[in-house]
């Protein structure tokens, strides 16, 4: 067979490609070709040649002498979910004419109310080909249909035409054709073609696309599928990189109405660098958040009903029954990383549909048991294997494995939101530039593989250090301050512990709350940490009853219920820090209430803390000790907290006109409130 030679790909009807319903492949937009309407499932190659690309509905080829072909199956298939194609081809394989490649589910098609008729079109037809003989007519899959006639050499065909000077331009030339980047609510792309939404389609300028042809892009042009609703503009086999472009030149989350108008951004560069830190921070966790509420109420009404807990006295905390339930409230926040990765990912690059997996995997990867298991004990074939000696000591920070030589402070990720949106962050320009330098044939496989590679590396040597060996000097400060007078060190550490919390530097804080327990029965640390998760309980409620957005109030009343019980994320990270200032105002609330607390020597008997641990304050289960009037104090104190806390939020921390970070720029915020 020559290999020149085209068979027909698919059994059915060959037509001309005139005869094709949809204008982009009628008119040759797409190249010269010819088109089938099928009759059976299977999918043979028109060609001998080499993969260059599979797109769902579509797939690229090109020949020895550099012809391109596209097979495209259907009209407007690319919107099928899922997928009726199944190709057993990839990106590289080179493969002969008549070779089974695929198979297609046209009853599907037919279903959708689409056009099954099949396109194969050749791109750079006017570039390479003399000639396309085909015969028409019925035929089988495999038969020989006819060939390519190619041109004389590339010495004596004409010069192209100029094209334009980059693909930053044609983006740019396309926005403005659509009727500019504030008239797209959504783009995305097919294997030919740019896909628009627009807020008003009357706006974009097929004729204006069309005349493009006249400054050297060949075959662009336009049209508008009611069906779908979508504005499409056909680009060809560079469309992935003009899709690029045009992404790059929009607006982050063009779309969202809630976004704030960029004049109200700080021109303070701190404040600015804060605002992002916080609201990429808050944007990630928002689709999360009722997720977290979900497992913090569980939780917590899984704790009033456990036996000792002298409130309902129901459930065995041994029992299985318990320990199901909390497993699976527990979930959601210990494959926070997971979560956060995907989440993160949508909100730092919301049009590229692939990073988003890339950070679920670097989550996934910070949580692996099989990473904690290289530095803690662990049982492996039956057999407890000890944990490995430290491979150094920095700053009192125990680095405790090795990464290609390199001493590495493995902490535990499992509950942590930072560490995972710094890994995204890497991972963005990272991915973005590997789609723009590697050849397309290798980005399937060599994008996703060097990014989760080099990401997931960069959090083990880098974040994982930093964090412990700020959390040690954290934790180190902490305890000086509690050798202090304890009223002036509740006030302290009451007013800054959620900061810590939110860029996971709490976690070796913890084991000096486990050491004080173990050691007495009781902790003064955990103590102040009550109140801090009070407060933003509170200061969530507040948000409830003031606010007038239901969606608002939907979601803070949750957020609170959870806070009250334990879990504070879902109020921190939905409400009181997405308004910033309500966040403020409840860290001062407990403050305030630590301090009570503090200068009255409030005791707490256990770990339990927020409202849903008030037991613990009763009396020392290691003793047997009741203090007198501890219990009294903590009411006490939990009052002063929470009339603060809803004083400062209702009046000075939260407004229905406030937007995410809103007011940070205000040098004072107690004044600008009252003046308004």
């Amino acid at each position: 067979m020559s290999k020149n030679q085209i068979v027909s790909a698919l059994s059915g009807e060959v037509i001309e490609i005139s005869k094709v319903s949809d204008p982009v492949f009628a008119q040759k937009s797409m190249g010269d070709g010819f088109a089938i309407i099928p009759q059976e499932n299977k999918i043979v190659s028109p060609l001998s040649a080499e993969v260059a690309l599979i797109q769902g509905h579509a797939i690229g080829l090109k020949t020895e002498d550099g012809v391109d072909a596209l097979l495209h199956l259907g009209i407007d298939t690319v919107s099928l979910e899922p997928s009726p194609f199944d190709w057993n081809v990839k990106v590289g394989d080179k493969i002969e004419a008549g070779q089974v490649i695929g198979t297609a589910d046209w009853d599907a098609i037919k279903s959708a109310k689409l056009d099954t008729t099949s396109m194969l079109v050749f791109p750079n037809s006017a570039e390479k080909l003399e000639a396309l003989e085909i015969a028409y007519g019925p035929a089988e899959a495999g038969d020989a249909l006819g060939q390519l006639v190619l041109k004389a050499a590339a010495s004596s065909a004409p010069a192209p035409k100029k094209m334009a000077q980059s693909q930053e331009e044609l983006a740019s030339w396309i926005i403005d054709a659509v009727g500019g980047s504030a008239n797209i609510s959504k783009v995305i792309h097919c294997i030919t073609r740019l896909r628009f939404t627009l807020k008003d389609k009357d706006k974009a300028n097929a004729e204006l696309i069309q005349s493009f042809s006249a400054k050297g892009i060949p075959s662009i042009t336009a049209l508008y599928n009611a069906n779908l609703n979508q504005y499409q503009v056909v680009i060809g086999q560079a469309v992935e990189d003009v899709f690029n472009e045009v992404v790059a030149q929009l607006p982050e989350n063009a779309s969202d109405e809630a976004v704030e108008d960029k004049a109200k951004k700080s021109k303070n560069p701190i404040i600015r660098a804060f605002q992002v830190v916080i609201g990429t921070i808050t944007g990630s966790m928002i689709p999360i958040i009722g997720l977290l509420a979900a497992g913090g109420m569980i939780n917590g009404i899984l704790a009033m009903f456990a036996k000792g807990n002298n409130i309902f006295n129901l459930v065995d905390p041994a029992g299985t029954t318990y320990q199901v339930i909390s497993i699976l409230a527990m979930t959601p926040f210990y494959f926070l990383p997971v979560l956060v990765g995907f989440s993160a990912a949508k909100q730092i690059a919301p049009k590229d549909s692939s990073l988003p997996f890339i950070g679920a995997a670097v989550g996934g990867f910070m949580i692996n048991p099989g990473l904690m298991n290289l530095v803690s004990p662990h049982v492996a074939d039956g057999k407890l294997v000890e944990a490995p000696a430290a491979v150094a000591n920095f700053l009192g920070v125990t680095f405790n494995t090795s990464y290609f030589g390199i001493p590495v402070a493995l902490p535990n990720y499992a509950y942590t939101i930072f560490p995972i949106i710094v890994g995204v962050a890497i991972a963005k320009p990272l991915h973005g530039w590997l789609r723009k330098v590697l050849p397309l044939a290798l980005r399937p496989i060599f994008q996703p593989m060097i990014t989760f590679f080099v990401a997931a590396s960069i959090v083990l040597l880098l974040v994982g250090p930093v964090i412990s060996t700020l959390s040690s000097g954290i934790a180190f400060v902490i305890d000086q301050l509690l050798s202090l007078n304890l009223g002036i060190s509740s006030l302290i550490i009451g007013g800054l512990y959620q900061v810590l919390v939110i860029f996971g530097l709490h976690w070796l804080v913890v084991p000096l709350i486990s050491q004080e327990i173990a050691a007495t029965g009781q902790s003064t640390l955990n103590m102040i940490v009550n109140f801090t998760m009070f407060a933003q309980g509170v200061g969530a409620l507040t948000v409830f009853f003031k606010t007038r957005k239901q969606d608002l109030k939907g979601l803070s009343l949750p957020a609170a219920f959870s806070a009250f019980t334990g879990v504070t994320e879902p109020a921190i990270y939905g409400i009181t820090l997405k308004y910033i200032r309500v966040f403020i105002m409840s860290s001062i609330g407990a403050a305030v209430g630590a301090a009570v607390a503090g200068f009255g020597h409030l005791k707490m008997f256990g770990f339990s803390g927020s409202l849903i641990g008030f037991p613990n304050f009763i009396s020392n289960p290691k003793t047997g000790e009741h203090p007198a009037g501890n219990f009294q104090l903590f009411w006490i104190a939990m009052a002063v907290c929470a009339v603060v806390t809803i004083l400062l939020v209702w009046f000075f921390g939260y407004k229905d006109t406030d937007e995410m970070g809103k007011g940070m720029d205000k040098k004072n915020v107690f004044k600008d409130a009252v003046s308004k």
